[in-house]
């Protein structure tokens, strides 16, 4: 929307989401991190992000960590989630993943919450912070690592960056994830993994279930409940 100004002003939005890093792994925005062939050849520049930074609205960066195509492809024996044959594995919708026991892969998506520290955003918003769950899950071949504590480990180098920055970390989770309080093949262990995590981005039709759900977790984490489609309104509890 570069053509219409400050529109979250015009629309009387107090706070505005970006999303910054697409689960096909292209960029929105020119990190100093990332290798120039992943960045989008319409990404935002550093002068129209502070545009929307340097103003009086809370600013959110949203990104999608291991489901990255674009860099798993790249990087198959470094930062990819591999099959058996050493060739990168698929999901059911044909993407890729970076495989979270490789530190190449931590340690890639770690740099670029470290820029968005760095450009002000006041938070950011992880999505797909987990082992794939879907798709021919038997002809992976993961690093065999201990995968709550890997997932818990990533996080808790994310939330590092933000030490004494006042930027929050938050995570968006799937309904069923939460219920359970985890789930063992995507690596989550909330009572585990929510301890680095002020807020959890959740769409359900029952804010109050998800709300006793969370709390058995965390005591901290605040529930923010994701209302109707991709772009709407949310709901801060």
């Amino acid at each position: 929307r570069r053509d219409e100004g400050q529109w979250w002003t015009a629309e009387g939005f107090n706070a505005v989401s970006v999303r910054l890093k697409e689960k096909d792994g292209m960029l929105h925005y020119a990190f100093a991190s990332a290798p120039a062939e992943l960045i989008h050849p319409g990404a935002l520049s550093r002068a129209e992000l502070e545009v929307l930074l340097n103003d009086d609205v809370y600013t959110v960066a949203r990104i999608s960590c291991f489901s990255d195509s674009a860099a798993a492809a790249m990087d198959m024996a470094g930062k990819g989630l591999c099959q058996k044959n050493g060739y990168i594995w698929y999901d059911n919708s044909n993407s890729h993943w970076l495989d979270p026991g490789k530190e190449a892969a931590q340690d890639y998506l770690v740099a670029l919450c470290r820029e968005l520290v760095e450009l002000g955003f006041d938070e950011v918003l992880l999505e797909n912070a987990c082992y794939p769950t879907m798709g021919k899950l038997h002809k992976s071949a993961p690093v065999q690592v201990d995968r709550s504590k890997t997932i818990e480990k990533f996080l808790g180098a994310v939330a590092k960056v933000f030490d004494g920055e006042h930027v929050r970390l938050s995570l968006v989770l799937d309904e069923r994830t939460l219920l359970a309080g985890g789930n063992e093949t995507a690596g989550l262990d909330l009572k585990e993994a929510l301890g680095d995590v002020l807020r959890l981005y959740v769409r359900t039709a029952d804010p109050a279930a998800a709300e006793t759900a969370l709390r058995g977790c965390a005591e901290t984490t605040k529930l923010v409940v994701i209302d109707g489609t991709e772009g709407a309104r949310c709901t801060v509890r």
